[in-house]
């Protein structure tokens, strides 16, 4: 027969006061093997100090508190339980383990110390020191507790109870978490997930709202699978939908990279699905200013559209700039140019996915200057044309042989000068044949 002895805190302890104060815990110990052993000593204010050793399984009754340890140790008047040797406590779902627990009643709560491990329905935390607080109603709805040492490690999982699910692995020197969905990281924290990876000094997560924020210690996240990306900025926000990124929002020095593309501002807001970046708007703090590896483009604020992850649209606003190489054939240093109050460039998408979007066409409005080199049309050309032209409007188009059809519109003002061509007889370059340069074409 089990011997079963209850350690009442007060005597006018009961089933009813537990049940109106859930901290307090009237515990009930039992003997889990022959060797168990219980003392009893009493303390000058008549209160019990309770020791049970070689085997001990507790509840605290009319709760749903369980606890089980090589030995216990009980002192009433201090409110204090204390597991040692293969502690265990489960409530409601949530389990502790460690060498040594204490639970606190006076602000419920449990200290456990040395290989910890915190179990609850979607996530484990481990260290060698942690804080559990229990829920309390009217003081807590909800568990939550800090790690530290170790250093901890926190897994969450998508749904509880299952294993095979994408997991979230959270790192850092100081760990928190709250009601199995809101987490915390400070101190060289990472979050490790199968869409991406995220690296600050601090990092809150809340998985119920598919929500992350990096401060602090250069934040960094990068994107992985066969569209990789990465994001700079001191304070990175990362918003999700079906366990997938949805949103990502950078905020100053902000950096966005793929491998096409540099975004570079105070301010970028991007837009993601299918693990695709749909769309990026980029602004605030002086110049947005995005990169390729043919061309410049800076402005107060620059849009993109590239749904499916492939460049469609561009759209650059106040002081708007775009430099580019030259045809291949041209030997220049100078690059082609184009500005304006505002810049629209659209792209034609090929059907081949490992082929670049091409420009197809570039408009400027408003105070609209572009630069550009003519290719040569011979190849005694030694040096290619250029022409600059100036109006209220310039739109250029690009031709599948290179060529651009350039349309100047309003207040128009330019010049255009041809080839250099190679003497013959001498060898050297020798001008062409001065003529009037010829008009930018007008569109009325």
């Amino acid at each position: 027969m089990r011997r079963v002895i209850a350690l009442t805190l007060c005597a006018a302890a009961s089933a009813g006061a537990q049940s109106a104060d859930t901290k307090k815990c009237r515990p009930e110990f039992e003997r889990t093997t022959p060797a168990s052993s219980f003392t009893r000593n009493q303390t000058a204010s008549g209160k019990s100090i309770f020791d049970y050793s070689n085997g001990v399984k507790g509840h605290c009754a009319g709760t749903d508190m369980y606890m089980w340890a090589d030995s216990v140790h009980y002192v009433e008047d201090a409110g204090t339980i204390t597991l040692i040797g293969h502690a265990r406590y489960l409530e409601r779902g949530n389990e502790i383990t460690a060498r040594q627990l204490q639970y606190i009643e006076q602000d419920a709560h449990i200290i456990a110390t040395g290989d910890v491990h915190i179990r609850t329905k979607r996530s484990t935390l481990t260290s060698q020191l942690a804080n559990y607080f229990r829920p309390v109603p009217g003081i807590r709805p909800a568990s939550s507790a800090f790690a530290v040492g170790g250093p901890p490690h926190a897994v969450l999982r998508d749904t509880a109870g299952s294993k095979d699910t994408s997991v979230t692995i959270i790192d850092g020197q100081r760990i928190s978490m709250a009601a199995d969905s809101i987490f915390g990281a400070k101190g060289n924290a990472v979050i490790n997930r199968t869409d991406l990876t995220a690296k600050a000094d601090s990092i809150e997560a809340n998985s119920a709202k598919q929500t992350m924020r990096l401060l602090g210690g250069n934040p960094h996240v990068e994107g992985l699978g066969t569209n990789k990306f990465s994001l700079d900025g001191n304070v990175l926000d990362v918003f999700g939908r079906e366990r997938a990124i949805e949103r990502l929002l950078a905020k100053g020095k902000a950096v966005a990279v793929n491998d096409s593309l540099k975004l570079t501002s105070d301010t970028l807001d991007i837009r993601m699905s299918r693990n695709h970046i749909d769309s990026v708007a980029a602004w605030g703090g002086g110049v947005a200013h995005a990169t390729s590896p043919d061309r410049d483009i800076r402005g107060k604020r620059i849009d993109l559209s590239m749904p499916g992850g492939r460049m469609r649209r561009l759209f650059a606003v106040g002081a708007a700039r775009a430099d580019s190489k030259p045809d291949s054939t041209v030997h220049s240093p100078e690059r082609d140019w184009i500005e304006g109050d505002t810049l629209t460039a659209t792209f034609t998408v090929p059907k081949d996915t490992t082929k670049r979007p091409q420009l197809d066409t570039v408009i400027a409005r408003g105070k609209a200057r572009s630069f550009y080199h003519v290719a040569p049309k011979e190849k005694a050309d030694t040096i290619g044309g250029i022409n600059y032209s100036s109006g209220t409007r310039i739109d250029i188009a690009l031709k599948a042989n290179g060529k651009q059809d350039v349309h100047v519109i309003g207040q128009v003002h330019g010049m255009s000068l041809e080839a250099e061509k190679k003497d013959t007889t001498t060898g050297k370059a020798k001008a062409a044949a001065p003529k009037k340069p010829p008009p930018p074409r007008r569109v009325p």
